[in-house]
């Protein structure tokens, strides 16, 4: 079985678009969202032709089996996460003005100062944005994987705290035993190819293939969202457990199709 992962899109519908045609030419039997379909930091803006957030959410909806809600997500439809710790949110926060915001936010969390609601946004898709949950665990040949925005106790990615060492690591990882997954996925990161992390190591992983490492491993996925040559999207096929990390720009051509290896 071949999953499809997308995540951070942005409102980037051109490089959505191109994405899903990638995952429909490998003819992958399940994609994935991980979050950040609407929402970006206008000094990025630049990077993304013509953004439209109620195309990209009508595109996961029809396109996406499951999805997870981001950061971007939440600030877009002014919903405060609920399984989060390192922050206590006010009920009022939306209402708060951004001085108050700055002053309580103590620099623990994203503020977006440079971000207002798409316009393009419609009743639709706020009400599926709102319906999205913040974590999924799915069963695949006979596996528990675990699907988030970023990691526990922050699977939203609220906090302006990101992990760079396999010490930020040990909440989530013990998060996924408690859940039974051996494995799990989230975006939020945006790198240059993949991150994986487990208790041992903190690695980076270029744009190609590559054995899935179960044994309570954590894959970290690029961005769907044109962002300085860090775009892409990956496959994963669970009855060879192999990994794809495929890179999305506007030298990619579909004809060219990776081919699985064996390492």
């Amino acid at each position: 079985m071949k999953i499809g992962i997308i995540s951070d899109i942005h409102e980037d519908i051109h490089s959505l678009n191109k994405a899903l045609e990638i995952l429909d030419k490998n003819k992958c039997d399940e994609v994935l969202c991980l979050g950040d379909i609407v929402g970006y930091d206008k000094v990025y803006s630049i990077r993304i032709k013509e953004p439209n957030a109620s195309e990209c959410v009508e595109a996961v909806r029809k396109n996406c089996k499951y999805a997870v809600i981001g950061n971007h997500d939440l600030n877009s439809i002014r919903k405060i996460p609920e399984k989060f710790k390192g922050f206590d949110y006010p009920s009022n926060w939306y209402e708060r003005s951004l001085q108050e915001r700055i002053k309580l936010g103590e620099g623990k969390v994203w503020l977006y100062e440079n971000e207002t609601p798409s316009p393009t946004l419609k009743d639709k898709d706020i009400e599926y944005l709102n319906s999205l949950p913040e974590y999924l665990t799915l069963k695949y040949r006979g596996k528990n994987v675990l699907f988030s925005h970023s990691i526990f106790p922050d699977l939203t990615g609220s906090l302006v705290f990101r992990p760079y060492n396999p010490w930020d690591m040990k909440e989530h990882l013990s998060f996924c035993r408690f859940h039974k997954s051996r494995f799990s996925f989230s975006g939020h990161m945006h790198p240059y190819g993949m991150i994986r992390a487990n208790i041992n190591h903190f690695k980076s992983l270029s744009f190609r293939n590559y054995k899935l490492k179960e044994m309570n491993s954590h894959y970290f996925c690029p961005c769907i969202a044109n962002n300085a040559g860090k775009s892409g999207l990956a496959i994963i096929d669970f009855k060879e457990m192999l990994i794809s990390v495929i890179k999305l720009n506007k030298n990619n051509n579909l004809s060219m199709l990776y081919e699985w290896f064996q390492p």
